[in-house]
C-alpha cells in the first residue's frame, strides 16, 4: 500500500504526522508545535517515535473485540490495522487526539452562537433516536462512524447533548470538527438489564462521595431506552446565547504502561493494583484504593487497565499536570451468572472474587506500604454506608421511572460481600 498520512491534532493545534507504509507507521512532531506532549510515552524530546513506540498508545483509541470487527468489515479493512481504522473513525478520539487525512481542511471549532449551531447542527428527533438505537443494537447499521473512535467492547456513539432552554435535552450528530460531549450506551442483548446496572453502579459510587462520570437513562418508543454518559473530557458550554467547546487530554493506563488493550487483564501481562498505585500521587491513591473496595462490594471483576485513567487538570509551563480521572464503566458483572468469577487484577495475591478476603486486602495495603489503619478505616467507611445508600439509591430510581430487577440483585451482592469481608477479618493478621 502506498504511504498514508494523519494530521493529528492536539487542542485544536498541528502537532504532527501519523505516517503509514508497508504495514507499519511512525509519528514526527511537527517543527513549529509548540503544544504539550500528546502522550507521557510520546514526548517531545525527540522528534520521531518508531512503530514499536507509538503502535500501543494509538491501538488503545479505537475500539475492541467484535466493534472493532465491525467497523474494520464496514471499510474494508483488516481488524489488526490499527493505522487505516483510524484513518476512517480518527476524528473524535478520546482526550485532545484528533486525526484527519492530509487532504482534510481543518478549521478548529471551538465557539459558536446557539443560533448558528441549531443552524449546523441538526437535532435528532425522537424518530431519529429511535433509528439510531435500533442500528446501534443492531451492529452499527446504517450509523455514520467516521468520527467516533472511541475505546472499549461495549456498543456505543458519540453525540451532543445540550439543554433547551425550552425543548429540553436535546441531542446533535457530531459533525466536522465540533466535538461530542457524550457518549450513548444500549444493550448488548445477552446482559439482562445493563444500562440499569451501569446507571446503578455508576450512581451508587457518585453517591458514595467518588467522583464519577455522569450518567442518564432515556426512554423512548417501541419500549427502546440507552444510557447517555457525560464525557469528562469534554467541556461544552452554553453561555447565554453561544455555545463553546474544549478538550481534556486523557490516556487510560494500558496507554501509560505502553500496552496494547488485548493485554488489559493482569493475567495477560497488563498492569496491576500496585503498578497504578505507584503511579498516581496524593489524594488520588487513596481515590484509587477507595474504588478497589467499591469494585470488590459491587462485583466488579472487570475493573481493568483501560478502565482507569489519568486525566489533564492543569499545567506548569509545558508540562500537563494529570489526575486520576473520574470513574467510568462500574458495573456488577457478578449479577450475570456467566461471568467469570476472577478478578482482572488481583487483590492480595487473590483473583478469584469468592476466595477473596480481609487478608488479602491486608496484603494489598502491605505491598503498597499503606498502614493498617488506613486500609481498616476506608474498608469500614465504604462497607458500612454502601448497603443504605444502595437502598435509598434502588428507592429513588425507582420513584422516578426507572424499574429494574437488576438492582435487587446488585443490592444482595453487595450485602453478602460485605458481610464476607467484614466477618473475615477476624482471621486477618497483620
Amino acid at each position: 500500500m502506498a504511504k498514508k498520512i494523519l494530521n493529528l491534532y492536539f487542542q485544536g493545534e498541528l502537532a504532527g504526522k501519523l505516517e503509514y507504509e508497508n504495514g507499519k507507521f511512525f509519528f514526527e512532531y511537527d517543527e513549529g508545535y509548540q503544544g504539550k506532549d500528546i502522550s507521557n510515552n510520546i514526548t517531545k524530546d525527540k522528534s520521531h517515535h518508531t512503530y514499536d513506540e507509538v503502535k500501543a498508545f494509538f491501538e488503545n483509541l479505537l475500539p475492541e473485540q467484535n466493534i472493532r470487527k465491525h467497523i474494520a468489515k464496514q471499510y474494508g479493512i483488516s481488524e489488526s490495522n490499527v493505522f487505516m481504522i483510524l484513518y476512517h473513525i480518527g476524528g473524535d478520539c478520546a482526550g485532545c487526539i484528533e486525526l484527519y487525512p492530509e487532504d482534510y481542511i481543518y478549521n478548529k471549532q471551538d465557539e459558536f452562537s446557539l443560533k448558528s449551531f441549531l443552524t449546523k447542527y441538526s437535532c435528532l428527533d425522537g424518530n431519529e433516536l429511535v433509528d439510531i438505537v435500533k442500528n446501534l443494537i443492531d451492529g452499527y447499521k446504517g450509523i455514520p462512524l467516521d468520527r467516533m473512535s472511541l475505546a472499549g467492547a461495549q456498543k456505543k456513539l458519540t453525540l451532543i447533548k445540550l439543554r433547551h432552554k425550552v425543548y429540553g435535552i436535546r441531542f446533535f450528530m457530531p459533525m466536522d470538527n465540533f466535538p461530542s460531549n457524550c457518549l450513548i450506551k444500549v444493550t448488548n442483548g445477552r446482559d439482562d438489564g445493563l444500562i440499569y446496572n451501569e446507571h446503578f453502579c455508576m450512581s451508587l459510587s457518585s453517591k458514595m462521595g467518588f467522583n464519577t462520570a455522569k450518567t442518564t437513562i432515556h426512554k423512548l418508543t417501541e419500549g427502546l431506552e440507552f444510557l447517555s454518559v457525560r464525557r469528562f473530557d469534554r467541556n461544552i458550554r452554553q453561555l447565554g446565547l453561544m455555545v463553546s467547546c474544549s478538550r481534556k487530554h486523557m490516556q487510560d493506563f494500558c496507554q501509560v504502561f505502553n500496552k496494547e488493550s488485548n493485554v488489559k487483564y493482569q493475567k495477560e501481562g497488563g498492569p496491576a493494583i500496585k503498578d497504578i498505585f505507584f503511579e498516581l500521587e496524593g489524594l488520588d491513591r487513596k481515590r484509587f484504593i477507595q474504588i478497589i473496595i467499591f469494585n470488590y462490594l459491587i462485583g466488579n471483576n472487570d475493573a481493568h487497565a483501560k478502565n482507569f485513567s489519568i486525566l489533564e487538570s492543569g499545567s506548569f509551563g509545558q508540562d500537563v499536570i494529570y489526575n486520576l480521572a473520574p470513574f467510568y464503566d462500574l458495573v456488577s458483572t457478578n449479577a450475570y451468572d456467566y461471568y467469570e468469577d476472577k478478578m482482572a487484577m488481583k487483590i492480595g495475591g487473590e483473583y478469584e472474587h469468592n476466595k477473596i478476603r480481609y487478608k488479602h486486602f491486608y496484603k494489598m495495603a502491605k505491598e503498597l506500604k499503606l498502614t493498617q489503619r488506613f486500609i481498616d478505616k476506608e474498608i469500614l467507611k465504604i462497607s458500612s454506608d454502601i448497603v443504605n445508600v444502595a437502598e435509598q439509591l434502588k428507592k429513588e430510581l425507582i420513584d422516578i421511572g426507572f424499574e429494574s430487577d437488576i438492582y435487587d440483585k446488585i443490592i444482595y451482592l453487595i450485602q453478602k460481600n460485605s458481610m464476607t469481608l467484614i466477618n473475615s477479618k477476624q482471621y486477618a493478621s497483620w
